[in-house]
């Protein structure tokens, strides 16, 4: 064909390229629109009305079809977009659940290929859904707070930080009834101020500071949530005279911010959720960097680098921005064993090429602390956290022998730091930083410290330095005899800093106050000779091999990626055969299904030894990796099987039983998607055998197979399964956790550690899809066994505050028994415990009152649930609670009851002098009075 063929897509919705397909989204649209003109024209509106009403009323499909017609005439045609709306706020019989669901996504995926006048319809449509206060409207202002590009000043990019600040501020009390809602445009915002120093965005800015002044004031408690993240961006803007107040009040005065701040020391320690670190890149940036740390060798990253700063990094402005892509680097990208293993670009090598791009001080100090930020709040208990620290010791040591001024400078930037970040907290951050680099070492990320402290590159002011702040490992700096001293990396590849530039300075005299101009290179960080030559710019010596680079749209894997000595595996000749013909189709990048699916009825005929799937498992791997890389979400049964994804082909044969599970068991280790893809297509498609099994029973002879030697192998593996789906396509994990509840109860129901793995990688979105779920009574996830409720509620206490929140919010949704949070009373505090003070509190609002109640409030101290709850009754449950007293306090006969009923009376009436105290018209004082109880003498 000839490129003059070729036409360029027709579309009122999205912006297409020549060689660009049209979106099935704006097709089935357009289809919808037209077919909706087509029933309402030339009627009145009420005919409209009721031909739409009578249209929706005869399937669901038909009322999909008119949703997405109205959205799109919405969205297309401004002029006709209020009466649209209007519509569909008369013929939708979900609350418009479905329609804001579709414009999140919508916004989510394809905001970025939206033309203007959809993404300005967009915003009017949020304005529109807020104003009529629709259920979960707060979904979209979520969405388009992630579409904001950082460190980008353009004129579209600025029109929709303005459109979404002036949206919050129309709607401030609904905006500030939202907790969770206000934590995240902190967090953006704050982000955004450093970036808004032109003169263009000055009036933004302003606003920008404003809001976020505000906020911080009146609401810190909600701010609070963001964690050790606020810390660092409110460092960023302390200098502003707007935020220097607020700045000393949290150095000198934090309970003047709230009752429940104590200071900097408490936000070091409180973990950022995942949710605000990943809402600074857009969804587009973020498929970038996730395809890059997962399918882009180390030696031919130059071209994806180069891209990537060309399309997101261009700007002066984006220079702040660049610490925030490093913090998603460090707490967000996780790769798992076998990336790690591979030849796959570290995450300390991206980290280092963005280090260079840093073009002031300013920025590279801030750069800098974003790579060591996790070594400030450092628990060791946080298993996570060790993934968050290993770029950092990586990147020094792998520098040392190529590049000493980076290593120089990142080591001599973390020793100033403890100290001087903030003096009052030294010992704590020393503390801190000790137990980091000790699990550094107890966990193999390096095997010893001599060849980064005992370096003979390093000058003699920096050896000072580092053993003065980190004596304990410079005394086991000894270089093992087993290594080669002139090795500083291990197996390093000589290009392994190819993409790291000269500019590096060293940064110090950074402290907990707004960031100083830092100095420049002291010549003394290098040994002598080394501090005679400047670190160049090394160019690329290795070409991209287009037949070898992982294509960066499509993932497609390399035929060369077969290992040949999978050819002589000792197979049976039917096995042997089929392998055979499923390589050849490989290396011709020919279609697969069906020399799988012969591969696989083979297998299941023939194999009857695990060591023989052991060795299947690999070439599996290797040829399904495009395939799981590409997502585990399956919507639809297939047209045919050549559109079968070839891992959805293995959960199908392995659904029939038979040695597919233990293929599969095996083959996660190498694929660690490979459990909860299982997980997706037994929950989706699964059948059961017979009544009394589940549909998941496959997925149970994969986990024994996996861990034949644990107790329970099955919720083991349902752990790590689910806690990889969050990691990986959260999405799908909150699709598969009401099915796995119900399918697997007797596992799952009130497992404290199943249930943190859905709360910790939990959105507001998933949290509310959760709940409706839990109201309906869809599943059960607490169960009703009031000690495994104590459990996680005790277990809970140690988890951070929004996770806490979560837990509060499903139990309330669930209902479990009264009596499983009533008994918990008596161990919680209300400066220790505030987040399940709150919501047991509100857990409790509508319990029934009665003895066993108030004997478990007379064993409490006095505190703002007892107070609360007794208050509260006063006026709801006037009657039963004066029943209740009146059993308590009346006299009995039995001297050895009487003494406990003794007890018990004298506690109570502290408690209700506390409530006459602090609600004296809440009616307490008339039952009091009725029944005659003086709370002047004790019993």
């Amino acid at each position: 064909f000839k490129m003059d063929d070729l036409v360029v897509p027709v579309s009122s919705l999205f912006s297409y390229r020549l060689l660009d397909v049209k979106d099935e989204f704006d097709l089935k649209c357009e289809v919808a629109y037209e077919t909706l003109k087509g029933l309402i024209s030339e009627l009145s509106e009420q005919e409209i009305t009721s031909r739409l009403a009578a249209k929706v009323s005869q399937s669901s499909q038909d009322q999909e079809d008119v949703n997405f017609g109205v959205l799109y005439g919405v969205l297309c045609h401004p002029g006709d977009a209020l009466e649209l709306y209007q519509l569909l706020t008369l013929v939708c019989h979900d609350g418009m659940f479905f329609v804001v669901q579709t414009i999140e996504k919508l916004i989510m995926e394809k905001f970025h290929r939206l033309k203007d006048m959809p993404k300005k319809q967009v915003l009017w449509f949020a304005n529109e859904i807020i104003k009529g206060e629709v259920r979960e409207a707060e979904r979209l202002v979520y969405a388009l707070l992630k579409q904001i590009k950082g460190g980008d000043t353009s004129l579209e990019n600025i029109w929709l930080i303005e459109s979404i600040l002036h949206l919050l501020l129309d709607y401030k009390d609904w905006f500030l009834g939202k907790s969770p809602l206000v934590a995240s445009v902190v967090y953006t915002y704050l982000c955004l101020i450093p970036e808004h120093c032109s003169s263009s965005c000055q009036d933004l800015r302003q606003e920008e500071i404003a809001l976020c002044v505000e906020l911080l004031r009146e609401r810190f408690s909600d701010c609070m949530t963001i964690g050790r993240e606020l810390v660092r961006l409110l460092q960023n803007v302390a200098r502003l005279s707007e935020f220097l107040p607020i700045w000393q009040s949290i150095l000198k005065n934090p309970e003047s911010l709230s009752p429940e701040f104590k200071g900097i020391n408490q936000l070091l320690g409180m973990r950022t959720s995942r949710r605000f670190v990943s809402s600074r890149l857009t969804t587009d940036m973020e498929i970038k960097f996730q395809f890059i740390a997962s399918q882009v060798k180390f030696g031919v990253q130059k071209h994806y680098q180069e891209w990537i700063q060309k399309k997101y990094l261009s700007q002066p402005s984006c220079q702040m921005f660049i610490g925030d892509i490093i913090r998603y680097l460090c707490c967000i990208i996780h790769p798992p064993n076998e990336i790690l293993c591979s030849d796959i670009i570290p995450r300390w090598a991206l980290i280092g090429w963005l280090l260079s791009l840093c073009q002031s001080s300013v920025s590279s100090a801030n750069a800098k602390l974003a790579i060591f930020f996790d070594y400030l709040g450092y628990e060791s208990d946080d298993s996570s956290m060790i993934m968050n620290i290993e770029p950092a010791i990586l990147l020094i040591q792998k520098s040392i022998r190529s590049h000493p001024m980076i290593s120089a400078t990142l080591l001599d930037f973390l020793c100033r730091l403890i100290p001087n970040f903030c003096p009052e907290l030294e010992s704590a951050i020393q503390s801190r930083v000790t137990a980091a680099l000790r699990d550094v070492l107890k966990k193999g990320v390096i095997q010893s410290f001599g060849h980064i402290f005992a370096s003979g590159k390093f000058g003699d002011d920096l050896k000072q330095l580092v053993s003065k702040t980190l004596p304990e490992f410079c005394s086991l700096s000894k270089i093992p005899s087993s290594v080669n001293p002139s090795d500083d990396v291990e197996g390093e590849d000589e290009e392994v800093m190819q993409s790291f530039a000269s500019k590096q300075t060293a940064s110090y005299s950074y402290g907990l106050q707004p960031l100083e101009d830092v100095n420049s290179a002291d010549p003394h960080l290098l040994d002598e000779t080394e501090a005679e030559s400047t670190v160049k710019d090394i160019e690329e010596t290795t070409e991209i091999d287009t037949n070898e680079a992982v294509s960066m749209e499509t993932g497609s894997s390399s035929p060369e990626l077969w290992n040949s000595s999978w050819d002589t595996l000792n197979f049976s000749p039917p096995l042997k055969e089929a392998l055979a013909k499923l390589k050849d189709a490989f290396i011709a990048q020919k279609d697969m299904s069906t020399c799988l699916e012969s591969l696989l009825e083979v297998a299941m005929e023939t194999v009857k030894n695990d060591h023989t799937l052991s060795q299947l498992a690999d070439p599996l791997c290797c040829i399904t990796q495009k395939d799981f890389s590409g997502g585990c979400s399956f919507k639809d049964e297939p047209s045919s099987q050549e559109s079968e994804g070839l891992h959805r082909l293995l959960c199908r044969k392995a659904e029939q039983g038979s040695v597919l599970p233990l293929l599969l068991a095996y083959m996660s280790s190498t694929q660690t998607r490979a459990g909860y893809c299982l997980l997706n297509y037994l929950a989706q498609f699964g059948r059961k055998k017979n009544v009394f099994e589940s549909k998941f029973e496959p997925y149970i002879e994969y986990a024994k197979a996996l861990l034949p030697n644990e107790g329970n192998p099955v919720i083991k593996a349902l752990i790590r399964d689910c806690q990889e789906c969050g990691n990986e396509e959260p999405d799908l994990l909150y699709e598969l956790v009401p099915v796995i509840c119900q399918e697997l109860y007797e596992c799952v129901l009130g497992n404290v550690e199943f249930i943190h793995v859905v709360i910790s990688n939990c959105t507001p979105i998933h949290l509310n899809l959760l709940v409706s779920q839990l109201v309906m009574g869809t599943f059960q996830l607490f169960g009703s066994d009031a000690t495994h409720i104590a459990n996680i509620i005790t277990t809970s206490l140690e988890w951070d505050t929004y996770e806490q929140s979560c837990v509060w919010q499903l139990l309330t949704a669930e209902g479990p028994l009264i009596q499983s949070v009533i008994s918990l009373l008596p161990t919680l505090l209300d400066e220790e415990n505030p987040e399940a003070m709150t919501g047991a509190i509100l857990f409790l609002k509508s319990a029934k009152v009665d003895c066993l109640v108030l004997k478990v409030f007379a064993e409490c101290q006095p505190n703002s649930i007892v107070t609360g709850l007794l208050a509260h009754w006063s006026s709801t449950q006037a009657n039963e609670l004066e029943e209740v007293l009146h059993k308590v306090f009346e006299i009995g006969d039995d001297d050895e009851e009487e003494e406990e009923r003794s007890q018990i009376q004298s506690n109570l009436k502290d408690h209700l002098r506390q409530v006459r105290m602090t609600a004296p018209n809440c009616g307490l004082s008339r039952i009091l009075k009725k029944l005659c109880i003086d709370l002047m003498n004790d019993v």
